[in-house]
C-alpha cells in the first residue's frame, strides 16, 4: 500500500513538474529584458562580373521594458543603449562607438542619430511573435531605418528572446514550428538536449525559402531567399525566456532590380545574452 502510493505521489510530482511547461510568455509590467548582443557578418554581393565582399562587427545592447499586458499582446518599449559597428566593405572601413565620441562620424552616425536612448514601442503577441502592424506605426521612415531594419533582423530581432517549449517536449525529442512571412517560407526543427530543473538547453536548425517583393527609391525589387542556419540556446521552462542564444546563418539571395540580377552569399555568426 506505501509502495503504490509513493508511486501515485512520484507520478503527480512529475506530472506537476511537467506541466510547469509555459504555454504562453509569462511577463509582468515593468520588468526588462536586456539584450547584450554580438553579430560578425560576411557578405559577398555579384553584380556583373563584379564582386564586392562586406564585413561587419557588431556589438551592441538593447533594453526592452513590459509596459502593458493585455489579453493578446504584450507591449513593450525598445531602447538601444549604445553600439558599436565596424565596417569594411566597397572599398571603405567605418567605425562607429557611441561611447568614444571621437568615433561618432561619418555616414553611420547619421543613421544612428535620434535612436541612441530613444525609446520605441512594439508589440508581441502571447508566444513572443513581433506584431509587425505596431512596429512600423511607431518607428517611422527616413535615413537609418535601413541599418535598424538589418540590425532588428539580427541579433536585436525581440522574436529571438522568447520560445515556448510544448508541454510533452522532454530530453531527447522535439518539435517544429512553420511560418510564411512576405512570401517567404521558414520552417524550425528544435531538439531538446538537455533538461536541468527549469531550464531547457535545445539546438535548432531552420530552412528559410521563398520570394518576397521589397519596395525602394528605385521601385520594387525581388528578392530570392535560399537560407539555413543552425544554433542553440538556454530557455526558462516556466516563463518562455531565452537566457542565450547562439546562431550561425548562411545566406543565399538574389536580388533583381530593373532587370538586372544581384546574386550574394554571406554568413552571420549571432551571440546574446539576456539579462
Amino acid at each position: 500500500m506505501n509502495k503504490f502510493v509513493m508511486t501515485v505521489g512520484c507520478l503527480f510530482c512529475a506530472s506537476t513538474l511537467f506541466a510547469q511547461n509555459a504555454d504562453k510568455l509569462q511577463l509582468n509590467v515593468g520588468q526588462k529584458i536586456v539584450f547584450k548582443s554580438n553579430d560578425s557578418i560576411f557578405n559577398q554581393q555579384k553584380r556583373g562580373e563584379e564582386s564586392m565582399d562586406m564585413k561587419t562587427t557588431t556589438t551592441s545592447q538593447n533594453v526592452y521594458e513590459v509596459i502593458n499586458v493585455s489579453a493578446t499582446n504584450y507591449k513593450l518599449t525598445s531602447t538601444l543603449q549604445k553600439i558599436k559597428i565596424d565596417f569594411d566593405g566597397f572599398g571603405q572601413k567605418m567605425v562607429y562607438d557611441s561611447e568614444d565620441p571621437a568615433k561618432q562620424t561619418g555616414m553611420m552616425a547619421e543613421q544612428l542619430k535620434g535612436k541612441l536612448g530613444v525609446a520605441d514601442t512594439i508589440e508581441v503577441t502571447l508566444d513572443g511573435k513581433l506584431v509587425e502592424e505596431a512596429e512600423d506605426k511607431t518607428k517611422g521612415k527616413g535615413k537609418g531605418r535601413g541599418m535598424m531594419r538589418m540590425m532588428d533582423q539580427q541579433s536585436m530581432n525581440i522574436e529571438n528572446a522568447f520560445l515556448i517549449v510544448p508541454a510533452d517536449a522532454k530530453e531527447g525529442t522535439g518539435w517544429k514550428k512553420d511560418q510564411t512571412k512576405d512570401g517567404v517560407k521558414s520552417q524550425t526543427i528544435y531538439f531538446v538536449d538537455k533538461v536541468n530543473g527549469n531550464m531547457a538547453e535545445v539546438s535548432f536548425k531552420k530552412k528559410t525559402k521563398g520570394t518576397k517583393v521589397v519596395s525602394s527609391q528605385q521601385g520594387e525589387m525581388n528578392i530570392e531567399v535560399d537560407n539555413l542556419s543552425s544554433g542553440s540556446l538556454v530557455v526558462e521552462l516556466k516563463t518562455g525566456l531565452v537566457k542565450q542564444y547562439n546562431e550561425e546563418l548562411n545566406t543565399n539571395t538574389k536580388m533583381n532590380m530593373m532587370g538586372q540580377d544581384m546574386p550574394s552569399t554571406g554568413k552571420t555568426t549571432t551571440k546574446i545574452v539576456f539579462e
